[in-house]
């Protein structure tokens, strides 16, 4: 083969590799999801116990709240449940003996005062018949007469309700308001348990927007907790590759300096476009609409937010 034939067929290899069909790849990064700690009320932070960056478990304490006013409402609270509570048992036991013993002498004092006012009425009539006494003086022998009654017949209802014991419905009415007590306790419980905020996942601080001393308003965040056993990864999809993937299909997911690659599942496909970010595609292809792809990444996944992957599709 002379040098001219060889030539040649170094340029038709050259334009036969040329015109094979590349690889195309989808490009995304790892993120994981974020949960937000915020303020339940317009407290101070007493004691902020976490630091950024630091691992976290769930349910350990990260933040403690000014309480004291919230603990002296629940003091308050569960004294007031103790007063009702005494007094429904008063309600429950009945009358002491010697309230009943009371009420009889009462009884028996008034109906004596009645009687001797009955007398007097039939001694002032008879004396202003013989023309030794005032109208004024009947008028008030009878008035007397009509209180002394008053008064006899009140405490006759009154040994009644004492032998009677308490109606079924004031009972009943001081165990609701023991119920409402009750209820008003838990909510002042409730309140005092928020000011302590705790970690609802494990993972990691990401950021502390207050400190120690500093009043945040209230639903303000205090923590930012990066989840550290879930992971996805937000992939962007060209239109023309969007019939290719559907929801619940596993994907293979590329990364540097690792030959094995991840294995995820899709979960969430946006049903519109948006702008190709900096870092999805060269810069040629940036200007392209592309379609938000997650897809859910086997638990403790350790590759840190933020690495760069990719898949490859034909």
């Amino acid at each position: 083969m002379n040098k001219v034939t060889l030539a040649l067929a170094m340029v038709i290899g050259t334009l036969v590799s040329g015109c094979s069909v590349p690889e195309s790849r989808i490009f995304g990064i790892i993120e994981r999801p974020q949960i937000q700690v915020s303020s339940p009320s317009t407290l101070l932070i007493n004691e902020l116990l976490v630091k950024r960056g630091e691992q976290v478990t769930k349910g350990q304490i990260l933040v403690h709240m000014d309480n004291e006013i919230q603990a002296q409402q629940v003091a308050a609270a569960q004294s007031q449940i103790k007063r009702l509570e005494s007094a429904l048992h008063l309600l429950q036991a009945g009358t002491r003996e010697e309230q009943l013993q009371q009420a009889k002498a009462r009884v028996s004092a008034t109906q004596a005062n009645w009687a001797e006012a009955k007398r007097q009425v039939v001694r002032q009539e008879q004396l202003i018949k013989d023309n030794l006494t005032s109208q004024n003086a009947v008028d008030s022998a009878r008035a007397n007469l009509d209180a002394t009654l008053a008064a006899y017949n009140e405490a006759q209802e009154k040994l009644r309700e004492l032998e009677n014991g308490a109606r079924f419905e004031t009972v009943q009415q001081a165990e609701i308001a023991i119920e409402e007590a009750n209820s008003q306790l838990a909510i002042a419980k409730k309140h005092l348990n928020d000011l302590t905020l705790i970690s609802p996942i494990n993972g990691v601080i990401e950021d502390l927007p207050w400190q120690s001393g500093e009043r945040p308003p209230a639903g303000a965040p205090i923590a930012l907790i990066a989840d550290s056993e879930h992971a996805f990864a937000r992939l962007y999809l060209p239109e023309s590759k969007l019939s290719q993937i559907t929801l619940g299909s596993s994907l293979s997911l590329n990364t540097d300096g690792s030959a094995t690659a991840l294995q995820g599942k899709v979960t969430y496909i946006s049903s519109s476009a948006s702008f190709t970010p900096y870092f999805a595609l060269s810069q040629e292809e940036r200007a392209r609409l592309m379609y938000v792809v997650e897809v859910e990444l086997p638990e403790n996944t350790a590759l840190p937010t933020g690495t760069p992957v990719w898949m490859v599709m034909p």
